[in-house]
């Protein structure tokens, strides 16, 4: 029973592997032709989805660098991520210390959620590289990573939108929390939904037809386009919040740079609609929109959230409230720490002190004069 046990457990193994990383037997076929059945894979008219692999917009998507197995899409998104994540550990320790100093919530959320951004696309290409170099044919393990990735991303981005849209009770117990959840379980359905799309109805035109190779296509064209319209319609509700009476709404230090980013936002998804549609319509051209809006979205969404939300913040050198407030402290025992002589010859007379008076007592008078006797003092008191 326990060879048994044993051989399922290792057929079981093997297939999952062999599910997302290929079959080792795929490392030694020749590429020399198309890994297809259909006589007419490269045909339009059976085909009207088919995009042809020398197009340049589908060219980048999949040509390697030189002779070697890194594609060129990979070494395109990994150089800025990489550029601005050591821009984030060369500031590391004034941005600690700054966070330290702080109790919002939110500042020390958006900071957490454009380091995760850097560090994930990083992760993600160093992966897929690997992953690549290993196995030429790993399509699965690719639109594994790509999904996983395009998770984060997309939490990421519906969090800071909501977080600078309700700022105003960010510091709420909960609030931010119950913000980052919603996001990651509202991603979590729509990127369950792509990779159904992904692995069992892939979209033909984003197959290499050279090689059988099938890239990320962000769960087809019709997907992506509804996706986008959701966002684009969820963006045009947050532009239009400040016409909403409530007070709760756009209260950032600097709601101007808010309202820039939720633009560039709503800009970049209604180009990607457009071309996810013209793709949709069988329209190459399309391909080339949403490279680009891609291309932006995996590398200048960290960089767009740190100089809109956080790099004011870091850099505007605020005054110490604790040293202020301990001055003002400061001049306002003056009085009771440092009495007047007059307040300490009327405790000795039992009389009250004539108001606005500062006039002191020869006697309590300091500078340069006769020593007062003992004698001297008490007939001074007794008159």
């Amino acid at each position: 029973m326990g060879d048994f046990e044993s051989e399922i457990l290792e057929k079981g193994i093997e297939e999952v592997s062999d599910f997302l990383f290929g079959p080792l037997s795929n490392t030694t076929e020749e590429k020399s032709g198309p890994v297809t059945e259909d006589p007419f894979f490269q045909d339009t008219f059976f085909h009207p989805t088919l995009i042809k692999d020398d197009e340049p917009c589908k060219a980048i998507l999949h040509y390697h660098v030189g002779d070697s197995h890194l594609r060129v899409w990979d070494v395109l998104i990994l150089l800025p991520n990489l550029g601005f994540l050591l821009f984030l550990f060369y500031r590391l320790p004034s941005t600690r210390l700054r966070l330290r100093a702080t109790n919002s919530t939110m500042f020390r959320t958006l900071y957490s959620i454009v380091l995760t951004c850097s560090l994930v696309s990083c992760l993600r290409c160093f992966i897929a590289m690997l992953i690549h170099l290993a196995n030429p044919t790993h399509d699965m393990a690719n639109t594994v990573i790509w999904i996983i990735g395009r998770f984060v991303f997309l939490t990421s981005e519906l969090s800071v939108a909501l977080l600078g849209l309700t700022s105003g009770s960010a510091e709420q117990a909960g609030h931010t929390r119950r913000v980052v959840f919603t996001c990651s379980v509202t991603a979590f359905i729509l990127c369950t939904i792509q990779a159904y799309l992904e692995i069992f109805q892939p979209f033909y035109g984003f197959q290499v037809m050279q090689s059988g190779y099938q890239m990320y296509g962000h769960g087809g064209p019709i997907f992506w386009a509804v996706t986008s319209a959701m966002l684009i319609l969820f963006y045009t509700i947050i532009l239009c919040a400040p016409l909403c009476p409530t007070k709760t709404l756009t209260m950032l230090p600097h709601p101007r740079l808010f309202y820039c980013y939720i633009s560039v936002q709503l800009v970049a998804n209604l180009l990607t609609g457009l071309g996810a549609t013209l793709l949709a319509m069988n329209t190459h051209t399309g391909l080339c929109l949403t490279n680009m809006t891609s291309y932006a979205y995996f590398t200048l969404l960290a960089p767009l959230t740190y100089f809109c939300f956080l790099h004011t913040w870091f850099t505007t050198a605020q005054p110490s409230l604790l040293f202020a407030y301990k001055a003002q402290l400061d001049e306002e025992e003056e009085d009771p720490t440092f009495p007047t002589s007059s307040s300490i010859q009327s405790f000795q007379l039992g009389t009250d002190p004539p108001v606005g008076s500062f006039v002191c007592d020869p006697i309590y008078n300091p500078g340069l004069q006769s020593p007062v006797t003992t004698d001297q003092m008490e007939q001074k008191l007794l008159a």
